[in-house]
Order: C-alpha cells, then structure tokens, then sequence
C-alpha cells in the first residue's frame, strides 16, 4: 500500500475512531479470506441485498476483525451492478443512525469506487445540520472527485466550523497543491486538539514544492519520533528542498539524533548537498569558468512497511 493511500485512511479514522493493525488493499482478484473466489466481474442487481447484507456483517465486527479486501470486492459489485448500485451503501453513510465505525468502512472502500454521478448525494450529506460523521466521511470522498460542483463544495469546506470537516478538505486540496489549502495547514497544525494521526496525514502529503511554507510543520514532524520513519523522512526531504537556516538546523539534529541508521545518514546526505550548493565564503567564479552540474538530492531512504502509531 503506498505511503499516500495508507496516510489517506489514517485521515479517514482520525477523530472517529482509534485504528489499529488493519491495511486497507484494493479489491481482491484472487481468493477472498474465507476462501471463496473473487470476482472482478460486473454485480448482478438482484444480489445487491444479500451483497450489502454481507457487508454490513463484517462492518459490524470489531476494527480488527474486518475483513477490508472482502468488503471492498462486495463494494465493487455493488457499484457495478448499474448506475444507482452503490446507493444503498451512500444510504448507509447518510443515516444518523449507522455506527460511526460503519461509516468509516464504507468510506474506505467507497475511495476508489466514487463517481461524478455521486456528487449531488455527497453533497448534501455535507450541509449544516447532517450528522457529524457523515459530514466527516462524505467530505473525503468529495474531495476525491475533481468536478467542478465537487471542488466548489470541498473548498468552502476549507472554512467549516467543524475541525474533522475542515481537515479532510484541507488534506484533499493539499495533494493538488491549492494555496489556500497550504496557509490553512499551517493554521490547522497549531491546534492543540489536531491528533497525532492527523498531523501524521498532513505530513504525508505535504507538497515538496512548497517547502518554504511547510517548513515550520516539517520542522516538527521530522524530529517528532510518535511518527513513523516514512512520515519523518518525508518531512526531511522537505527541510532540505527547503535549504533555509532553520530547516538546516532541524536536519542536523536528525543527523544526530534519529534512531534509525539509515535515516541518520540520508540527511546526512542531504546536509552535504546543501553545503556544495551553499559554501561558506565561496569564491567567485570567473565568468569564462563553467559552473560545475548540480549534485542529485540523495535518494530517501526505502520505506518503512511499519505504519504510524495511533492516537490515544
């Protein structure tokens, strides 16, 4: 699972509910977990309801007992058995009454599975008034979706009252690398009550372009060891496109202190770069001199398949 896709369904649980030992996958074309053969074929209409039936079983068990790659085939079928296939699950998430960790499936398996036709429904269920989860929910799978009505809807998320709407907004405007979406995650990263799996989510998809004004949260994340490797790498990788005084302050005292050797010497690397773009005191090179090729950015480290810690 990429580093994206996983930092994704940390937002999606951040503030629902805690997270622990469950990897969201793409729908199975092998075999499900109960054995039985999966199918990337169309569903059938007249197996929606013992479809969804299936469904809301394994959404009803404990977090760690759901069986995601088989309730993401059951999603699929759904959604392709024809245009309004995937309703009964959209009903679900727009019900007061469904569980919040309910909700939270259907979101998930919902990612790679919403359409332009759903945006009506999606957004409704973000208006004044709907049940917080549901608002939290139909916010990420909206901004999932780049119609316009879509991103219209998503960016006057950026300002709802509600911190779990605000944030999927800002977390999915950020990936497309939206200014007002940037200056709203500086802001966001100042609240206290912003969880560790949420500040995780935040840094993961930080847009290297824009290190200049993401240094203050990277500077924080790469040297915040409640983060995984992946998500302070990430934030290293920023600090040294960043190349300012106190990014370089911050990666030497990765380069000192991270636990993990291979961390340690990756910035180490990046401090080197950014000594041979920046030396003390250089000479000035005469003008008939050619200037020597830039060296490459060292590469980051190989990822860590060990996932961030959950908040309390």
């Amino acid at each position: 699972m990429s580093i994206r896709y996983f930092s994704w369904v940390l937002l999606l649980l951040a503030g629902v509910v805690t997270f622990s030992g469950c990897e969201l996958v793409p729908p199975p074309t092998g075999n499900t977990s109960d054995g039985s053969k999966a199918s990337s074929a169309p569903g059938n209409p007249e197996n929606a309801g013992s479809e969804l039936t299936k469904f809301m079983e394994i959404a009803q068990r404990s977090i760690k007992e759901w069986d995601v790659p088989t309730a993401s085939l059951l999603a699929t079928q759904m959604a392709r058995s024809g245009p309004k296939g995937a309703d009964p699950l959209l009903d679900q998430l727009a019900n007061p009454a469904t569980k919040s960790e309910v909700k939270v499936l259907i979101t998930m398996v919902m990612v790679p599975l919403v359409s332009p036709e759903m945006v009506p429904r999606l957004v409704a269920m973000t208006q004044p008034g709907q049940n917080e989860d549901t608002r939290g929910c139909a916010t990420q799978l909206l901004g999932m979706v780049t119609i316009p009505d879509a991103v219209k809807r998503t960016r006057e998320l950026l300002h709802d009252p509600d911190l779990r709407v605000q944030f999927a907004a800002v977390y999915c405007l950020m990936r497309d690398n939206d200014d007002e979406a940037i200056n709203l995650a500086v802001e966001l990263w100042k609240r206290p009550e912003l969880n560790l799996n949420q500040r995780v989510s935040l840094v993961q998809v930080v847009p290297v372009a824009r290190a200049a004004a993401m240094t203050p949260i990277c500077r924080e994340a790469a040297v915040d060891l409640k983060m995984d490797a992946n998500t302070r790498v990430h934030a290293m990788e920023v600090l040294v496109k960043a190349g300012s005084e106190d990014a370089i302050a911050t990666l030497k005292q990765c380069a000192e202190n991270d636990p993990e050797p291979r961390i340690r010497e990756y910035v180490k690397a990046g401090l080197a770069s950014l000594a041979v773009k920046k030396p003390d005191a250089a000479p000035a090179v005469p003008a008939e001199t050619a200037a020597p090729a830039e060296p490459a950015a060292p590469s980051a480290p190989a990822a860590s398949a060990e996932p961030a810690p959950p908040s309390a």
